[in-house]
């Protein structure tokens, strides 16, 4: 909707049709969760993404070193473990804080994040879906998520994901599901119902045809 105000103003009227960034839910099934985490008591907070993109590298280090200090006041074993490829040295550095772990590049992502207790998403910048928040949902995590996280997606906050934009309320957010299993799964259940299924590439592939079959002149 706010690409196609733009287009607007800049006075392009031509007929467009939205087909949204997807998920092959295929290939979530089955994922058994990283014994790297499930052997480590918990709970395990998860960030995903490639870690030499800005957005994400703030993301990082802000929950490194102000969320997760709150969050351990409370639970001093909470960990938080930032999964991705090319960590920049300043994400590197993070290693070297109390219940911090830095994977960089690994094989699959999805054990990672299907061993977390919750996946959190905390940028303070950046535009467009996040394809994180999608994989989250695919494997029913429950999602802890800033606005600019959730943008893009209709998730409703407290069914689909928690949602917080301040370091205290993100801690709260992440207290809220650790010390909650019950309302967890609900939260994990519920962005797989309503954000994953709907974004299937197998519904995208319909929408995507109609708009070529559309465009072939009969």
């Amino acid at each position: 909707a706010e690409d196609g105000a733009a287009l607007e103003r800049l006075g392009i009227s031509t007929p467009r049709v939205v087909v949204p960034n997807g998920v092959d839910l295929s290939a979530y099934r089955g994922t058994t969760p990283a014994e790297e985490l499930t052997a480590l008591p918990g709970p395990h907070f998860v960030f995903p993404g490639k870690m030499d993109f800005r957005p994400n590298v703030d993301a990082a280090i802000w929950f490194a070193r102000v969320v997760l200090p709150a969050v351990r006041q409370r639970m001093p074993e909470a960990t938080f473990w930032v999964v991705g490829r090319d960590p920049t040295p300043d994400v590197l550095a993070l290693h070297s804080l109390p219940n911090v772990r830095v994977t960089g590049p690994v094989r699959d992502a999805r054990p990672y994040i299907a061993a977390a207790t919750a996946v959190v998403v905390p940028l303070r910048m950046g535009a467009g879906t996040k394809l994180k928040v999608l994989e989250a949902a695919a494997l029913a995590r429950p999602l802890v998520l800033t606005s600019i996280a959730a943008e893009g997606y209709t998730v409703v906050n407290e069914r689909d994901a928690l949602l917080a934009d301040t370091a205290d309320g993100l801690a709260l957010a992440c207290l809220r599901v650790a010390n909650n299993p019950v309302e967890a799964a609900a939260l994990g259940d519920s962005a797989y119902r309503n954000l994953a299924v709907p974004l299937d590439w197998s519904r995208v592939y319909e929408r995507l045809e109609a708009v070529y079959a559309g465009s072939i002149p009969s």
